[in-house]
């Protein structure tokens, strides 16, 4: 589900909400709506008094994830066909770097909750995946207490973020696209991470780039993380 907010240039506080189930993006903006026979003539009427407009995405935690803030989209032109309010907006180098990274494609797959549905794409497609999860949960306020991650599915630092974070967090889980944002988020999530046990299985057969340094970063942090290594 996604909410999207309209706003006026002029008076932020000037808004009007609608929620989608899908955000396709192909040429334009095109947002699947829910109870659009409702909604559609509400819009119509509307949508020309506002033009910005930003974009949430509920994740896995009940909340509304910031995806595109208000200041960064603007509607340029907006029509209706079948059950679909399509969006044309003006050229923003952000709102490209969503479609760069297929967001609103990566988000509908996480939305499945399907466990390790990484596992089956290759190396962009996995940075695209974790792309995805940091915008679907970069706000997160618990994580699971003692986890398991398994050495011998992955074969790249990439695998090692998607599964740490799955693992840790849950389906959609983010905990770092690198190995400075891995380090980050072991800082920033100080409290909440206080007695996190990690059993690390397969450990020795597992194999990759930057796995001395992603084990280097882990024991920095040993106070508050315990890692069993299987």
């Amino acid at each position: 589900m996604y909410r999207i907010t309209f706003f006026k240039t002029e008076n932020e506080q000037d808004n009007y909400i609608i929620y989608c189930e899908r955000i396709e993006h192909i040429d334009i903006l095109k947002l699947d709506l829910k109870n659009i026979k409702d909604e559609q003539d509400n819009f119509h009427n509307v949508w020309q008094n506002y033009d910005e407009f930003s974009i949430h995405v509920l994740n896995n935690n009940n909340h509304y994830n910031d995806l595109i803030m208000y200041d960064d989209l603007f509607i340029d032109d907006c029509w209706f066909y079948n059950n679909d309010i399509n969006l044309d907006m003006k050229n923003n180098w952000l709102a490209e770097s969503f479609y760069n990274a297929e967001t609103f494609k990566y988000l509908e797959l996480i939305k499945q909750q399907k466990s390790r549905m990484w596992l089956a794409f290759n190396e962009e497609e996995k940075g695209k995946w974790l792309s995805a999860c940091m915008n679907y949960n970069s706000e997160q306020p618990k994580f699971n207490t003692e986890i398991t991650i398994e050495g011998n599915i992955i074969n790249s630092v990439t695998s090692f973020y998607c599964e740490f974070a799955e693992q840790l967090i849950g389906i959609g889980g983010y905990f770092g696209t690198n190995l400075d944002a891995f380090d980050d988020c072991l800082y920033g999530y100080y409290d909440n991470l206080k007695g996190v046990t990690v059993t690390w299985n397969d450990f020795d057969i597992c194999d990759f780039k930057d796995k001395d340094i992603v084990l280097e970063i882990i024991n920095n942090h040993a106070k508050r993380i315990k890692l069993i290594k299987n």
